[in-house]
């Protein structure tokens, strides 16, 4: 049978209960394939336009690929969703920014310590985006604090396009390297806000060869079922 990740993909998604849920919809010549949460079915030309029907009738919505005012208003609503989620947040005793790439610099404890006095603490909206790019080895060197402090700066940077010297991408879709602990005193609310921040990656065309790694972490560790 004909690899469907070969044919024209689109992906629909849709807020239910307060979980996201995905749709694929990959068609090759006359076949249709429609994958939703793993579980993968065929449907031939005759069946096409009725199948699309009943998906945009249970409320889901075309986001890859798309236009650009539905792609800049579902950015808008994920960038809302992460101040929210993260509001009030403080860092703690977590791992600072500045902190971390010292870390990764072997500082000594005396230099760490400077780092840290440094660090911001309390409003990770403050942090300058500069910092975020020139710190690029911190999110490895975060605790759980750490990166729950930190991580809707990131994101909230990555959507605005000013992160230019790391890919937070990559360390949300590559967590079965020991990185779940980095994760495990995130809110339901705040792991709903990364689930939606990642489904919307995958409207970028630029982030085609990301896809796969991305659907996998939706599956597998940023499951709907998980985050509500």
């Amino acid at each position: 049978m004909q690899n469907p990740r070969e044919g024209r993909k689109i992906v629909l998604t849709r807020d239910i209960d307060g979980r996201t849920e995905l749709v694929e919809w990959i068609r090759h010549a006359d076949t249709v394939w429609i994958v939703s949460d793993g579980q993968e079915r065929t449907i031939g030309p005759e069946a096409r336009r009725q199948e699309w029907a009943d998906l945009e009738s249970q409320g889901f919505v075309e986001i890859f690929p798309t236009d650009q005012p539905k792609i800049a208003a579902e950015k808008e609503r994920v960038l809302v969703l992460i101040r929210s989620a993260f509001q009030g947040v403080s860092l703690g005793e977590g791992v600072g920014l500045l902190q971390g790439q010292g870390l990764d610099d072997y500082a000594d404890k005396l230099t760490l310590a400077a780092y840290r006095a440094q660090d911001e603490k309390q409003d990770w909206s403050a942090i300058p985006v500069a910092e975020l790019n020139r710190c690029h080895s911190s999110l490895s060197f975060f605790d759980a604090a750490g990166m729950r402090f930190h991580l809707p700066a990131y994101l909230v940077a990555e959507l605005e396009g000013s992160l230019q010297s790391i890919d937070v991408v990559y360390y949300l879709v590559h967590i079965s390297r020991g990185g779940a602990s980095q994760f495990e005193t995130l809110s339901p609310a705040q792991r709903e806000a990364v689930r939606a921040f990642l489904l919307l990656q995958l409207s970028d065309a630029h982030r085609e060869f990301d896809q796969p790694m991305i659907q996998a972490s939706l599956k597998n560790y940023w499951k709907a079922d998980t985050v509500s």
